[in-house]
C-alpha cells in the first residue's frame, strides 16, 4: 500500500461443488424441514428446505469439512460431518434416531431438591440442544434425546437463552454446572445428580 494511492484488491473465490443426500425420520418417512451446513471453523454455509420426499441439494461448498445436520419438530434430529473434495459432490443421508429418555436431579448444597432449575445438553459437536427441562419440586427432570454423548449444563428458566448463568434463578447458583453422560438406545438413562449453591 502506497500514501495516497487506492489499492486494489481481488479474490477469486474457488468453484463450489454440492452436498446432497436424503433425510428420513425414525420411522423411515421423508423428513420434510430444513438442513443446516456449517464448515469446520463453525461458519454457516446455509439452509435448505428438503423436498416433499426428502431430498436436500446445497451448492457453494469448497474442498473442506463440514457438518450437515437436520432438526424435527419434537426437537430432534441427526448430525454428521462430511469431507467435501474439490470437484466431486458429497453425498450425506441422515436418518433420525428414535428417542430414549435422559433422567436426572439437581439438589442444593444441603442436600435438599432444586426446583425450577432449567437443564439442557450439548452434544459431542458441540452443539446445544434445543431440548429443555425444568426442574419440578423433587428436583427431577426429564429429557427426550437422541442416543449419544452429551454434557449437561443448567440455566436460568425463566431465561429463553441465558446458558450457563452464575444465576440460576430460585436463590441457586452454580456449584457444578456441567456433567457428562453417555445416553445409550432402547432404555432411560440415569444422569449424575448435579449439586448447586444457595448462596
Amino acid at each position: 500500500v502506497k500514501r495516497g494511492k487506492t489499492t486494489r484488491v481481488s479474490f477469486t473465490r474457488p468453484l463450489g461443488t454440492t452436498i446432497t443426500g436424503t433425510v428420513r425420520k425414525a420411522n423411515g418417512k421423508p423428513f420434510k424441514g430444513k438442513v443446516h451446513v456449517s464448515d469446520g471453523y463453525g461458519t454457516y454455509l446455509g439452509a435448505v428446505t428438503t423436498t416433499s420426499k426428502g431430498r436436500y441439494t446445497l451448492k457453494g461448498a469448497v474442498k473442506g469439512r463440514y457438518v450437515v445436520s437436520a432438526t424435527g419438530k419434537d426437537r430432534t434430529g441427526k448430525t454428521r460431518a462430511v469431507t467435501v473434495k474439490k470437484g466431486k459432490t458429497a453425498k450425506v443421508n441422515l436418518r433420525f434416531a428414535k428417542t430414549v429418555t435422559l433422567a436426572g436431579k439437581v439438589v442444593t448444597d444441603t442436600g435438599r431438591p432444586a426446583a425450577e432449575v432449567g437443564v439442557t445438553l450439548v452434544d459431542s459437536w458441540g452443539q446445544w440442544s434445543w431440548n429443555v427441562a425444568t426442574t419440578d419440586v423433587n428436583g427431577r427432570y426429564e429429557i427426550k434425546v437422541v442416543p449419544g454423548k452429551y454434557t449437561i449444563h443448567l440455566k436460568d428458566a425463566s431465561e429463553q437463552w441465558a446458558w450457563d448463568d452464575e444465576w440460576l434463578g430460585g436463590g441457586y447458583f452454580h456449584a457444578t454446572s456441567k456433567s457428562p453422560v453417555t445416553v445409550k438406545a432402547g432404555k432411560t438413562t440415569a444422569a449424575p445428580t448435579i449439586t448447586v449453591r444457595t448462596r
